[in-house]
């Protein structure tokens, strides 16, 4: 992949590793720059204040897929095909219908995140769910359509990165999580207001009528929104179920809190390598795919094993570095944390390297399904019992169980493949489909979708997460 000179977009190529820097560094980008203040916030505001900051940012990433309505999943494919107008037209269409759930969304959330904020802390919780439920509205989705990852970067990767570096002085001076809180806000919605205003400038006339075009995007875009949110609640709720299950313990909440951001950076980092192995596998359907699936399987499982060890291991450390003395993260929720990350890695590989790529969607759909199902009462319940300990094993074993859900469907799908695929040229109508991404965003990374080939339409298909998130 390389820029085509004087366009800022982005030409296809065999190898993922130039996706990897191109598309796949915004994320990464995006999963650090709370590193830049995150060890401060926790340090001047103390467990409450953090507590605060992770149930709000949760909160906010449980509703991005309600928010999105679709759009990361339908939207590349209506701009590359053409079919549905003008590529502005297609984002003003987005854009409206977003904006048309987002209001409506918030009078739910705000409240439930003010609820579950610790004493004195409401306000904070409040302005990062708002903050983060507004990434849905960022059009990320719409640059790697038209392959322009430098768009992504100026108004999606900046702007937070901008807002936590502003941030770090007045949480100092104040002892307060407020100011970053309201820059984030203030960055996200900026970037919104901006890039839509550039985007669609000169198509005044084209836009004037967006109201059938807004009414046919919820209309078909609300089944992806409620799958998105089903399969993505579990995850996305990890603090808040906690919380709730702990009776406000607010020291626990911020321990548990701390290894949940340790491991959303984690599968952040994870992500963009999956990202970039995606339209690679699917370019040149043929005799190479099964071969491309293995490797891509083979180099995510990898990654996915060796940073699970490191969180297994280093887990104590990285949480007294990162969140300080008072927020230590015990080895025994590390090693949890750590089989969860090896287990994400290889069933998101499966998901987006050998199941999407061949049209095996309903797998996806109900093992994203039964994660929710199983991981939101066993979490609850390990909660009240046995606190967090209990809580991190929950997260190991509901990542295993998908995992092994998933393991006869990719056996199936690879034997099958290896011996129809030979004498295919093209491949299969629709081929690829990009495959949900559970998981709450990693707060500050919109949900970006692997940059593939365009797709036919595709009225009903599982929506991802989250993202990951504003402060993950």
């Amino acid at each position: 992949m390389s820029l085509v000179p004087g366009t800022g977009t982005v030409s296809p190529a065999r190898a993922p590793w130039r996706r990897l820097g191109l598309f796949g560094l915004l994320p990464i980008l995006s999963v650090a720059s709370p590193l830049l203040v995150l060890p401060v916030i926790a340090r001047a505001t103390g467990p409450e204040g953090w507590a605060a900051v992770a149930i709000g940012t949760a909160v906010g990433s449980a509703a991005v897929a309600l928010v999105d309505v679709g759009w990361v999943d339908k939207g590349p494919g209506m701009v590359g095909r053409g079919r549905s107008g003008s590529p502005q037209r297609v984002l003003a269409a987005s854009l409206a219908s977003r904006l048309a759930v987002f209001l409506p969304v918030l009078a739910v959330i705000v409240p439930v995140s003010v609820l579950l904020a610790p004493d004195g802390h409401e306000l904070v919780s409040a302005l990062l769910t708002v903050a983060t439920a507004a990434i849905a509205l960022l059009p990320t989705w719409y640059f790697v359509a038209r392959g322009a990852p430098m768009r992504i970067a100026l108004y999606d990767t900046l702007p937070r990165v901008a807002a936590a570096v502003l941030a770090v002085v007045p949480v100092l001076v104040w002892r307060s999580a407020l100011p970053f809180a309201v820059l984030l806000l203030v960055a996200t919605l900026g970037s919104v207001a901006v890039s839509a205003a550039w985007e669609l400038r000169g198509h005044g006339a084209e836009l004037a009528s967006l109201g059938i075009d807004t009414v046919r995007a919820l209309r078909t875009g609300w089944p992806l929104a409620v799958s998105g949110l089903v399969g993505g609640a579990y995850t996305s709720l990890l603090v808040p179920l906690f919380a709730i299950g702990t009776d406000h313990d607010v020291l626990l909440v911020a321990v548990f809190a701390a290894a949940v951001r340790l491991m959303y950076m984690a599968q952040g980092g994870i992500r963009a390598c999956l990202s970039a192995f995606s339209g690679w596998v699917a370019e040149d359907w043929g005799a190479g795919t099964v071969h491309r699936m293995r490797t891509a399987l083979l180099v995510n499982g990898s990654a996915g094993l060796v940073t699970g060890m490191v969180l297994a291991v280093g887990m104590p450390l990285l949480s007294r570095v990162v969140f300080g003395p008072e927020i230590v993260v015990p080895w025994p929720v590390g090693v949890g944390v750590g089989v969860a990350i090896a287990s994400f890695a290889v069933s998101q590989s499966i998901m987006l390297h050998v199941l999407a790529p061949a049209e095996r969607i309903r797998p996806i759909a109900v093992v994203t399904a039964v994660g929710s199902v199983v991981g939101v009462p066993l979490l609850l319940v390990a909660s009240m019992l046995d606190g967090i300990v209990a809580a991190a094993a929950v997260v190991a074993v509901v990542e295993l169980l998908m995992l092994a859900l998933l393991l006869p469907a990719a056996r199936a799908t690879v034997r099958g493949l290896s011996e129809a695929i030979p004498e295919a040229v093209t491949p299969p109508a629709g081929a690829p489909v990009p495959a949900p991404s559970r998981g709450a965003p990693s707060a500050g990374v919109s949900p970006i979708p692997p940059p593939v080939p365009p797709v036919p339409d595709v009225e009903l298909r599982p929506h991802p997460s989250a993202e990951e998130e504003t402060v993950r």
